[in-house]
């Protein structure tokens, strides 16, 4: 998933969106329908049945023969099922036969014929109360259904902006450690030793405990380049960054590449003598990669100079007098012959 650029991320998000809310559309829609067939069902095949059924017994009691005529005409010729059918049939031959003779039937004809349409409507109040059941049982699967899809949908559109945030997220992290690596040699670079080290130099104060820095510089670097390239030169630059990288032991050591050939290397914690030690295991693992300089006064190979400051700063001390300080002891140690530490023990 972590492949997925975030392009995609937002495509598949639409899609779903649109996936979702699709569904839940053609499904409200069919309930609905449902719903509304089962309301005509109700009003017109039962309550407007039931209605013109009383209207005929109305009329026979009232002997009126257009509208038990009229009613019943209406009622039998709309839908019936199959099980309406039965009743229906055998009711409009009893009442055919009661209206060729309308006028000489008797009470109890009467009372039979009003309790045969009587039965009629008691299915048809059954028939009422099953859609009503239906209605209601169609309207709470529709709101079921809505709720789960919505959840979904939105469980759905939560995880993929989660990712999408992630990826977000890991993008400008990524973006902000490039923006403080030096491309060429992969060490931090100046404005990520700027930040460190004033973060660093005022935590020092607060503990006062000792901060050192380190000022680097490859020797006779412009000779070199003169002589063997600024693509080996470039070579040069990487193999010295990775030797300083990897033989600081300490994970709260950091190497920087401040800027052309000149290095810096910060360390916490430590005392003046030790500080000169990791100094001087640098200069000689550098050396120590012989890389071939014939024109470096110090050595055959590729060497570099460096001053080092060791101080327990206070508020009166700056990061910019350090940084100074150290770049003092580093020309003394180009001025004394190149290839090795000029402290502030010296």
């Amino acid at each position: 998933m972590n492949n997925i650029t975030t392009k995609n991320k937002f495509i598949m998000l639409l899609i779903v969106i649109t996936i979702g809310f699709g569904y839940l559309f053609i499904h409200i829609n069919s309930n609905m329908n449902k719903m509304k067939k089962s309301i005509d069902l109700i009003y017109f095949g039962s309550y407007v049945q039931i209605d013109k059924l009383i209207g005929i017994k109305d009329g026979f009691v009232n002997h009126d023969i257009d509208k038990i005529t009229s009613d019943w005409s209406y009622y039998k010729n709309s839908y019936k099922t199959s099980n309406e059918l039965e009743m229906v049939t055998m009711m409009d031959k009893l009442i055919k036969k009661s209206l060729e003779s309308f006028d000489s039937l008797s009470p109890s004809q009467v009372s039979s014929i009003i309790k045969g349409i009587n039965s009629i409507i008691g299915y048809e109040r059954s028939q009422a109360y099953l859609q009503k059941v239906e209605i209601n049982s169609n309207y709470k699967h529709t709101k079921t259904v809505q709720v789960y899809t919505l959840v979904f949908i939105f469980t759905f559109i939560g995880l993929i902006s989660y990712l999408i945030f992630k990826n977000i997220t890991k993008n400008e992290r990524r973006l902000e450690e490039l923006s403080l690596v030096d491309e060429l040699t992969t060490l931090y670079n100046r404005r990520h030793f700027n930040q460190l080290m004033d973060k660093e130099f005022k935590r020092a104060i607060r503990h006062k405990s000792k901060l050192t820095f380190m000022m680097v510089d490859v020797d006779n670097f412009k000779l070199y380049n003169d002589t063997y390239g600024h693509s080996m030169g470039d070579d040069v630059l990487r193999s010295v960054s990775f030797t300083l990288k990897n033989t600081l032991k300490r994970s709260e050591d950091t190497a920087f590449r401040l800027g052309g050939e000149e290095f810096g290397v910060l360390l916490v914690a430590v005392s003046k003598e030790d500080a000169v030690k990791v100094g001087e295991t640098l200069i000689g693992a550098i050396e120590d990669l012989e890389i071939e300089h014939s024109k470096n006064s110090a050595s055959q190979y590729v060497t570099v100079s460096m001053g080092i400051v060791t101080l327990i700063p206070t508020l009166d001390d700056s990061v910019d007098k350090l940084i100074i300080k150290a770049d003092e002891l580093l020309y003394k140690a180009k001025q004394n012959g190149r290839n090795r530490v000029v402290s502030t023990t010296d």
